[in-house]
This record gives C-alpha cells, sequence and structure tokens, in this order.
C-alpha cells in the first residue's frame, strides 16, 4: 500500500471501523520514526478522496516505543470532508518531541469507495 515510506494509500472500506497508519496495514512498520538527532517539525497530511468525510487525529510515541503500544494524541481530530482540495485536505502539523508517529483515520458513515492517502513528513531546522 506504501509507494514510498512515508506514504500510505488506503482503500476507503478499510476505513470503516477506524485504523491507525501505518501500524494497522499488513507488512508496514508500526509507526512513521523521526530523526530525533536533528530538531524537525513534523507533519501529517491526509488526502480523502473517498465518497465520506474521514476524520484523522495525529498519534505520538516516544523514542522507546517503536511497536507504537503507548502512543498519545496529539491534537483533536480534523475532518478531511469529500469533495476536492482543499477541502478534501487534512494537513496537521506539530512541534511535540516525538520519536515516532501515526495517525488514526475513522469514519462514520463508512466510506464506499475511493481511496485516502496519508503522508508523513517532517522539517529539519538545526542541529542536535
Amino acid at each position: 500500500m506504501s509507494t514510498h515510506k512515508n506514504v500510505y494509500r488506503i482503500d476507503a472500506a478499510d476505513v470503516e471501523g477506524g485504523m491507525l497508519i501505518p501500524k494497522d496495514i499488513e507488512g508496514e512498520v508500526d509507526a512513521y520514526e523521526l530523526n530525533r538527532s536533528v530538531k524537525s517539525d513534523w507533519a501529517i497530511k491526509v488526502v480523502n478522496d473517498t465518497d465520506a468525510d474521514v476524520d484523522a487525529t495525529a498519534l505520538v510515541s516516544t523514542s522507546d516505543d517503536s511497536a507504537f503500544e503507548a502512543y498519545a494524541e496529539d491534537g483533536a481530530p480534523e475532518t478531511a470532508s469529500t469533495g476536492d482540495a482543499p477541502d478534501n485536505v487534512v494537513y496537521i502539523t506539530g512541534e511535540t518531541v516525538a520519536g515516532y508517529l501515526g495517525a488514526e483515520l475513522a469514519a462514520d458513515p463508512a466510506p464506499t469507495s475511493g481511496t485516502v492517502t496519508v503522508v508523513f513528513n517532517s522539517r529539519l531546522y538545526g542541529g542536535a
């Protein structure tokens, strides 16, 4: 489902009961690892190309949690609506110190067609 190590495309039907990205994708890592040897901000972009609104919540955890089992929500859920950009795009940014990132997707009602794309990025701004 991933074309790059930080890009995940999820089928609409998989979002139904909610899912953690990338943890709930078979064959993928449990979380997106941030480089903590340099200072960085992080961002998560969610593009909703489905037929229902999708809520996205940023999840963070510390560098000792590569299995992403003790994560916390970082902010309130944001809604990526149906339609075209910019309405169907959610861009969540953060400065929370984290070793690993994830995103929780949820939809009610569940989408029936299309895909949701989740992209994890970080912006470096200095040495350690």
